[in-house]
């Protein structure tokens, strides 16, 4: 593990869950239809462009989870060092955010939020505001168009969030939802935004999208692979 120093004061604090783009191991969905360099490629840019939005929030601590122990050196070497990086430990999704979500806790963090990699429309305000809507609710949740959530941020731990949903299904957050109101906890909806999994899901967020310096990253990647995506 590396550590910045600088961070360690903070309480606020951002876990990132990601994996090392290589082929075959990133957008398998996106993959089928188009090919598994460009999927590489778009989960590439995607994921930097997150990484970058991130960093534009001041005052947190940035934690970045990688998906395999092995992908330790090639993530640090791909990311840099400003970051605390913990590889996932966990045997499904849920139990992997709630051993996440357990470690930085126990290093004594305060509001926290976990997300993903594949959300193109996450930027900086609404980063801010889920941090500033947990001043007032116990949990902030960023939902997705396809039944998920882009983001979870709660104040301390409460595993009745994670263990017994199952994940990657339309269900999840109202799963969660239905979790969170059992518990008795307030919470705050942010706005719905599209994750990118599909063919279908990049060519509706490329027509869409006003964000032209992360489209011009994937129109490169379409073309130095030929991808067609029409």
């Amino acid at each position: 593990m590396r550590n910045n120093n600088s961070q360690n004061n903070k309480t606020d604090s951002l876990i990132i869950f990601l994996r090392h783009p290589k082929n075959g191991q990133v957008k398998t969905r996106l993959a089928k239809k188009t090919s598994q360099d460009f999927a590489t490629k778009f989960y590439k840019s995607c994921a930097e462009h997150i990484i970058q939005t991130t960093k534009k929030v001041s005052s947190i601590n940035r934690f970045v989870f990688y998906s395999d122990q092995s992908q330790k050196k090639d993530v640090i070497s791909w990311l840099g060092d400003k970051f605390i990086f913990i590889p996932q430990d966990g045997d499904n999704l849920g139990s992997r955010m709630k051993n996440a979500f357990n470690y930085v806790f126990n290093i004594r963090a305060q509001k926290t939020i976990i997300i993903g990699t594949d959300i193109p429309e996450l930027n900086k305000e609404l980063l801010k505001d889920a941090f500033s809507y947990l001043d007032k609710n116990d949990v902030v949740i960023g939902p997705s168009k396809d039944g998920g959530y882009y983001l979870l941020g709660i104040k301390k731990m409460y595993p009745e969030l994670f263990d017994g949903i199952e994940y990657s299904t339309s269900s999840v957050l109202s799963e969660t939802i239905v979790r969170v109101k059992d518990a008795e906890l307030s919470y705050h909806l942010l706005p719905v935004l599209s994750d990118v999994d599909t063919k279908e899901d990049l060519i509706d967020w490329m027509n869409r999208s006003s964000n032209t310096s992360l489209k011009k990253k994937i129109n490169f990647a379409r073309k130095s692979t030929q991808e067609n995506l029409l």
